[in-house]
């Protein structure tokens, strides 16, 4: 009984439904709070108090949903070492799940190196292998040609 109690308790955070009469935060939200305050203040408001709302951001962004990843590239433009590794490991995941999102996002901000990696601190050998699968295959559906290129970098990078 106590475990559906905090399943129902939860329900609001795991569906971005509203809480305590805000909104919860959404790729669309935070895109449009970024351009009408800039990347810089939206990242520190993320990521001041408990840091909940930013590990949200990060959660979406894993997702690798268009939208999410569009909010990824704003913040990096402003990020600091600490909040950019944040990006880089979200970004990593998301190219398991969006590999051609991902790669066309490749540039001055976000380095091949470091979203064609293993988003781990200190992994054993079986995450490190799990993970090189899963983001193989998710490069292997990338037909563009446009993206040729950073999918082979990519593949190559991922064997470092």
């Amino acid at each position: 009984m106590q475990v559906l109690l905090v399943t129902a308790a939860l329900c609001p955070f795991i569906f971005g439904q509203k809480q305590s009469g805000k909104p919860f935060v959404d790729a669309k939200t935070v895109s449009a709070e970024i351009d009408s305050q800039g990347p810089a203040i939206v990242l520190k408001k993320f990521t001041s108090g408990s840091g909940r709302q930013w590990k949200t951001v990060l959660h979406g962004i894993e997702s690798g949903s268009p939208a999410w990843l569009e909010v990824a590239a704003k913040l990096l433009t402003a990020s600091d070492a600490g909040h950019t590794t944040d990006l880089y490991f979200s970004l990593a995941m998301a190219l398991t799940r969006n590999a051609a999102g991902v790669l066309a996002m490749v540039g001055p901000n976000l380095p091949i190196k470091q979203v064609c990696s293993v988003p781990y601190i200190e992994p054993d050998a079986e995450t490190i292998a799990k993970h090189r699968k899963k983001a193989r295959a998710a490069l292997e559906k990338v037909n563009s040609t446009d993206l040729a290129s950073q999918k082979a970098a990519c593949l190559a990078a991922l064997e470092h």
